[in-house]
Parts: structure tokens; sequence; C-alpha cells
């Protein structure tokens, strides 16, 4: 195939920004009344239709993350991805300069490239001591830069470990593609049955607790319990499967607090 028109049918996909909390505000401002009321209704109608399963509930957390990622969307805004073409055949990086290569590294590297070429077409002791000399002072020329840089880096990254820990990690990461061959269901399968063999094997020897017993465990979620959960949810966290991040309930738990206390409360045990 054209690696042009590959390149030219790739359509970069928009990501929405990080979330910024002088932002917050218009992420709460841009949330949606008549969705999270949507939601609340729906969660109403799976309660007095006995209908409340693992579908149901994944089809809720979808449309909450929807409405999540819509805020986001219209407060932090998105940017687009330019690494779409690094395995097209058309890698526009691979001349690019790192960015401490400034201005008296291309001047050391042009003396040498000189010097090289004066010594190719007149081969002479005088322009061979010439470009071995031009030789050193661009290699130590690019020692000195490329190690200012790395002190630099390595300063920047110990002082956003403590100042920002999610882009400290991101750092760390790198740009780590890989992923896991694993099929999910099979790992679900495998500690599904890990776990049904433990508890055969020892139920026997575990002793069972009656109602009346665990009497604080087997109540109700309260409010209190929900309210103190949310607020020591901590901030900076990577978002799972449902793209919710920390932030996202704790922002707007004032405008979706009747969402998670009535139904957290009615479905619990």
């Amino acid at each position: 195939m054209n690696p042009v028109k590959e390149y030219e049918n790739q359509v970069p996909v928009p990501k929405i920004k990080l979330w910024d909390k002088t932002k917050t505000n218009d992420f709460v401002n841009n949330i949606d009344h008549d969705v999270i009321e949507t939601i609340y209704n729906s969660l109403r109608s799976l309660e007095q239709n006995g209908n409340f399963n693992q579908e149901t509930a994944n089809a809720t957390v979808s449309m909450i993350s929807e409405l999540f990622l819509n805020g986001s969307k219209q407060a932090f805004g998105t940017y687009h991805n330019n690494n779409i073409n690094e395995n097209s055949g058309m890698n526009t990086k691979e001349n690019k300069l790192p960015t401490w290569f400034g201005s008296q590294c291309t001047k050391a590297r042009r003396n040498f490239h000189r010097a090289r070429y004066l010594y190719k077409i007149r081969k002479t002791d005088i322009n061979k001591e010439h470009l071995k000399q031009t030789s050193k002072i661009y290699k130590r020329t690019l020692n000195k830069y490329n190690n200012k840089s790395k002190s630099k880096t390595i300063k920047q990254i110990r002082n956003l470990k403590h100042s920002d820990p999610s882009k400290f990690w991101k750092i760390l990461r790198g740009n780590n593609s890989k992923q896991c061959d694993a099929n999910l269901d099979d790992l679900y399968t495998f500690f599904r049955d890990v776990n049904d063999t433990f508890i055969k094997t020892e139920t026997d020897a575990m002793p069972i607790h009656t109602d009346s017993s665990n009497e604080h465990i087997n109540s109700r979620i309260t409010e209190k319990e929900i309210e103190s959960a949310v607020k020591s949810l901590n901030n900076n966290k990577a978002c799972g499967y449902d793209n919710i991040v920390n932030e996202h309930i704790k922002s707007t738990y004032c405008l979706m607090k009747h969402v998670c206390i009535s139904k957290i409360v009615q479905f619990s045990i």
C-alpha cells in the first residue's frame, strides 16, 4: 500500500486534555442536569422492575462516563496525537534534532563536515590534523550540551515527583505501548476457579457468622459513609476503563448527590 495514501487516510482522534483544577468550575457548569435526571430515573426504573444486574450497571456507568467526558471536553478542550505516522512509512521524527542541539552544536558540526570534505579532496597532513581537531571539538560540544540537557531533565523529574506525581510517572513509563496478550475472560475464569476452590476447601475451617453477629458489617451504607469516601479520594490518579477520574466524582458530588446516595443506599445489602 502507498504510504502517502495510508497516511492521508489516517484521521487523528482528538483526546481530552488532562484535568485542570483551575477550570473546575467550568467543568461543573458544563455538566448536563437533564442527563443527571435521566440517570436517576433510569436507576429508579431498574429498582422498581428488579432488573439491576451487571449489564444494566455497566450501561448506567457508561452514561455517567459520557456525562463527565462531555463536560471535560467543553471545559478543558482536546488535542490531537501527532504520532499517527510513526509506523506508516513516513517517519517525520527521523531527521528531527534534539532540543539541546543549539547554535554551538550546529557550528561545531559545520566545521567538522567542512574539515572532513577538505581532507577527502586533499589528503594532506595539515588537513588530517585539522579534521582530528574539529572532530574532537564537535564530540566535546555534543557531550557538553547533552549532559546539560540530561541534568536539567533529571532536576525537573525530581521536582515533578512532589509537585505533579501523575506527570512524573508518565515520564518514567515513557511511550510503552506493550499490551498484555492474556485474554480478560481467561483471567476472570482462572481467578474465579481459584477462589471457588479455596472456598470449597476452607469452608469447614472458617467460622460462619450470623447476621446478628455482623450487624454493623451487614448494615446499609449511610450517607455519611458515602460522603466521607468521596472526600477521601486522591487527586491525580489514573482512570479505569470507565474513563472516570476521582476529580469528576469529587467536583460533581453536590450535583449528583441524590444519585450517589439514594441509589447506593438502596442497592446496598
